[in-house]
């Protein structure tokens, strides 16, 4: 009889403890799984300011996993700050030292991806000195450096017709 009660007993503990080691094992499973596709996404920026008198880094992008824009502010202590958000994609962003939402001259305009970055910014808060870290920010400047150069090309051949008035070929041109 003792028998008996013992295998019955085993047996309910058995089926009972089954299911509760699945899901526990299942909730292991969808929590570490979520939290390394939330640091695959992460994207954190390192950054140094030689500015003077600014207290406060701003940074607006577009997080495509939430289909909603994003502002955050940072605090720079000792020339320094950290800002980490979390992106599908490379995103461009644009970086601001005084807490206005319009576009000006004292916008710096940068690349960001789902990665580690360290940016510099050495005098003018429109322009980033450093950027390392963002290979579309790199691909993005190769780009911006042609387009001057083609600007310059440009230029250079519309004035060069009007620089020539007494040549005997301007008629041809």
């Amino acid at each position: 009889m003792y028998r008996y009660i013992f295998l019955l007993t085993s047996r309910i503990n058995f089926c009972f403890f089954k299911p509760t080691i699945f899901f526990v094992v299942c909730f292991l499973f969808c929590f570490l799984s979520g939290k390394s596709q939330k640091l695959e996404n992460e994207f954190q920026l390192t950054g140094t300011i030689l500015i003077k008198n600014k207290d406060f880094v701003y940074i607006s992008y577009y997080n495509n996993i939430k289909q909603k824009g994003v502002n955050e502010s940072c605090k720079i202590i000792d020339g320094n700050f950290f800002l980490k958000g979390v992106i599908s994609q490379p995103t461009v962003a644009f970086i601001r030292l005084d807490r206005t939402s319009r576009m000006d001259d004292q916008t710096a305009i940068i690349f960001i991806e789902p990665s580690a970055m360290k940016i510099k910014i050495l005098s003018d808060p429109s322009k980033v000195d450093i950027l390392s870290g963002s290979k579309t920010n790199l691909e993005y400047d190769r780009l911006q450096n042609k387009k001057n150069l083609l600007q310059i090309e440009y230029k250079k051949q519309l004035t060069e017709p009007a620089e020539r008035k007494n040549d005997d070929n301007n008629d041809e041109l």
